[in-house]
């Protein structure tokens, strides 16, 4: 019942809009070829009305190839394309999502470096028996035992998903145990050994999960489909990766489930047993700690084996060391490394001794990977020889574990390292970065949010202040194009006028300053508190216009120089452009937004429609009040039949322009959707996302709301109140602060202010992009971290040029 009621109403709203639609195209119609006609034209006019109407006929074909460039990739982007064979699209998807993935992991492990020179061997064994399920309810259990004793690598794990393709199993291990490694190498294993028409193993972020809104299928359908664009070339990406699901053709690694809120835990595990199918296999990684509470307070993963990662054994650690330096001969010329002394005392130093301490920092994978990094046996800096880390000074294993933290920078941006930044440039620009992550990016760095580190002042007003000088720039070109007495009409202007540049630069101010404090806002604000202040900042700026338009009126009344009234006239008009955007909710977006995709057509038609409606209803009583109450001042108290004439003239202009107006703010919200930001594939195709978004919807913003400037064709236009000004106004305004009050208009403001004062690359993505190939940072979808938690915190502590 619900169902057919909601179809009803998107019916009655899809017939409405469809209706006040069809009006204001015949409204433009007439407007358009009226223009030729009427009472007051001059003889020249009349000589040239035919050139008018052959000039709109002309104009007609291209407006229209204008508005289908946009709407066909739209309805391209709804409803998809068609399948050219049905029938095996879910197999060969299945095969091409199987290249994709390999290709990514081995990527991914060429930048880890773990086939420099081999893997390292990462052993685990089974868990704790109260986190894993009963043995019976667990499918052929006794294939993942591995050795004898219950232990394992990489090669066992893979082994036993090839051998039962249902299976399911939990990694458990501390912070820089080798989680991630072993999750990335187990994909590939795996997709080494699998046969065509097997599932495909995928890794995920299982921190991008939304537990409260998604449910886990809809979540892994719209990550597979955001990441892997191969899905979408015979049919809509999102049908084609549930099917993949559904058919069991997916084997889902999620990857951090100790990464997920911990109040969000409880219901993520109930999610998970109930919404995966007995027979969905599963590979899930967590730390031990975060992963028993969630147990203790709900229950364990069904039919899942629970396996700890166990620390690198001293012999195994020596050896991959030892593979992994370059050979030199010794004072007897024997070939050996610049470790061989180091392993020697590791293995037969005492406890309480620097050897010592080294043994338990190289029991992790995280810290036997920098050791590598950093003592190299470099001969260009003679702390980069591994013999630096037996020196009294490293008595502790801390100690160590800071000073293999605070020399990895600098020996990945080294002079031989062939970086385009110097390695003392790197670690100021990182230490902003760290900061950030730390202070405002809640552990990762988001190209959005980079704008939290501009002083108060640029972050506030540069943008609005870009909106005005843009808008500014499209006023003069203007005045190039059209002619004196147009101009002035929809801009108060004429074109001499923007020599002075006061003229111009009042409406700038005003906009921009108006717009300025109209975007203000805090991120400790609730959503309350955010529409009370909102309203209240609104309300002042109502206030304010009003009182500049009583001091316009004094100023004319006194007859003061034409100079000073102009600029107070443009100063109100700039303060009425942004109270018109605010109107539109034209507001800094949170995240990058993408253009919508099928699941929002009920969306945007409910929107159209619904706007559309508002607009009419709301704006012919508004218009046909103002004409009414301005013909009762023009003639006095009896205007007799002028009276019902404006009425019925005041009633089609409001309609028209409350309708267009309506359908443009709708258009602003519907024609985007919030990107997720941790299943879109890279940081660079979030920023290309939110750009084509940006630039869309001011296209469609500017291009509807230029119907508005139809308006002051309308009959008896000029009894409203000065409307022709205030669509001009609102239509130069609204596509510049669409566009810089994006997420992509306010990065490239940041950018250019860390560009200019040096404290990050004006290249800054590619900075990132840089930073994460060097290993310093990791990359989940849109959004980088640094490589451990630990070296972000060391470097936020450590400010450039302390030691």
């Amino acid at each position: 019942m619900a169902r057919s009621s909601q179809h009803l109403r998107i019916k009655v709203l899809l017939f409405m809009g469809s209706v006040a639609i069809g009006v204001v195209i015949g409204v433009a119609v007439y407007i358009g070829f009226s223009m030729g006609g009427g009472q007051d034209r001059s003889p020249v006019e009349e000589q040239g009305g035919g050139r008018g109407n052959s000039t709109l006929v002309n104009v007609l074909p291209l407006l229209a190839a204008v508005i289908s460039s946009i709407i066909t990739p739209l309805l391209t982007r709804l409803l998809g394309t068609p399948s050219e064979n049905p029938a095996d699209r879910v197999p060969l998807a299945a095969e091409a999502l199987a290249r994709k993935v390999r290709g990514e992991r081995k990527a991914e492990a060429r930048l880890r470096r773990l086939q420099d020179p081999a893997p390292m061997d990462i052993r685990w064994t089974r868990g704790d028996a109260c986190l894993s399920d009963h043995r019976h309810n667990v499918p052929d259990d006794a294939t993942l035992a591995g050795a004898p004793e219950g232990h394992g690598g990489v090669a066992e794990l893979a082994a036993a998903f090839a051998a039962h393709p249902h299976r399911r199993v939990v990694v458990l291990g501390p912070a820089g145990s080798g989680k991630s490694v072993l999750a990335n190498r187990v994909t590939l294993a795996y997709l080494e050994r699998r046969e065509r028409g097997r599932a495909v193993p995928v890794v995920l972020p299982i921190a991008s999960w939304d537990v409260r809104r998604d449910g886990l299928t809809d979540w892994i359908v719209r990550c597979l489909a955001a990441q892997y664009e191969v899905l979408g070339t015979t049919a809509p990406a999102e049908d084609v990766a549930r099917e993949l699901l559904d058919r069991e053709l997916i084997l889902p690694v999620l990857d951090g489930f100790d990464q997920l809120p911990e109040s969000v835990r409880p219901l993520a595990m109930r999610r998970l047993n109930a919404e995966l199918d007995a027979s969905v296999p599963l590979l899930l990684t967590s730390r031990p700690d975060a992963y028993a509470a969630t147990v203790a307070s709900t229950d364990v993963l069904t039919a899942a084996t629970v396996l700890e990662l166990l620390p690198v054994p001293l012999e195994t650690a020596c050896a991959y060391l030892a593979s992994g330096a370059p050979p030199l001969r010794n004072a007897d010329g024997q070939l050996e490394t610049t470790w061989a002394p180091v392993l020697h005392r590791l293995r037969h130093d005492p406890e309480r001794t620097p050897a010592a301490a080294l043994r338990t920092v190289l029991g992790s994978p995280l810290m036997i990977a920098m050791a590598r990094q950093v003592c190299d046996g470099s001969r260009e800096d003679p702390d980069r020889n591994p013999a630096v880390l037996l020196e009294d000074r490293f008595s502790t294993p801390e100690r160590i574990e800071r000073h293999l933290l605070d020399a990895y920078v600098p020996a990945v941006y080294g002079p031989s390292s062939g970086a385009p930044w110097t390695a003392r440039k790197a670690r100021r620009q990182l230490w902003l970065l760290a900061r950030h992550a730390q202070d405002h990016g809640g552990g990762t760095i988001a190209w959005w949010r980079l704008e939290a580190e501009l002083p108060w002042p640029v972050r506030w007003f540069a943008p609005p202040l870009l909106a005005s000088v843009c808008s500014g720039t499209l006023l003069a070109l203007l005045a190039l194009a059209l002619p004196g007495h147009a101009f002035k009409t929809y801009f108060g202007l004429t074109p001499a006028a923007l020599l002075f540049p006061p003229a111009v630069a009042a409406w700038t101010v005003g906009f921009g300053l108006t717009l300025a404090i109209l975007s203000y806002d805090r991120p400790s604000w609730t959503e309350s508190e955010r529409r009370r202040r909102s309203a209240s900042r609104r309300a002042l700026l109502v206030t304010a216009l009003v009182a500049l338009e009583l001091l316009h009126t004094w100023l004319s009344a006194e007859q003061v120089s034409e100079r000073v009234c102009q600029e107070t006239r443009q100063l109100s008009l700039g303060v009425t452009a942004a109270l018109l955007v605010a109107f539109f909710d034209a507001r800094r977006t949170a995240q990058p937004l993408a253009l919508p995709g099928r699941d929002n057509v009920t969306v945007i038609v409910q929107w159209l429609g619904r706007g559309l409606l508002l607009g009419t209803v709301l704006g012919a009583p508004t218009g046909a009040l103002t004409c009414f109450l301005n013909t009762c001042l023009d003639q006095g108290r009896d205007p007799g039949w002028s009276a019902g004439l404006a009425l019925g003239s005041g009633a089609l202009i409001g309609g028209f322009v409350g309708c267009v107006a309506v359908l443009a703010m709708s258009v602003f919200h519907a024609g985007a959707r919030a990107v997720d930001v941790q299943a879109v594939p890279s940081p660079e195709r979030s920023l290309t996302q939110d750009r084509r978004t940006a630039l869309v919807r001011a296209a469609l913003v500017a291009l509807l709301s230029s119907l508005l400037l139809l308006a002051a064709r309308l009959p008896r236009a000029g009894e409203a109140g000065g409307i022709e000004q205030i669509c001009g106004c609102l239509w130069l305004s609204l596509a510049p602060a669409t566009l810089v009050l994006s997420a992509w208009g306010r990065f490239l403001t940041a950018r250019v202010w860390f560009g200019l004062t040096g404290r990050l690359p004006w290249r800054l993505l590619a900075f990132l992009k840089d930073a994460h190939a060097r290993g310093v940072l990791r990359q989940t979808g849109a959004l980088y971290q640094f490589r451990h938690l630990r070296l972000q915190e060391r470097l936020s502590a450590r400010p450039p040029g302390r030691g």
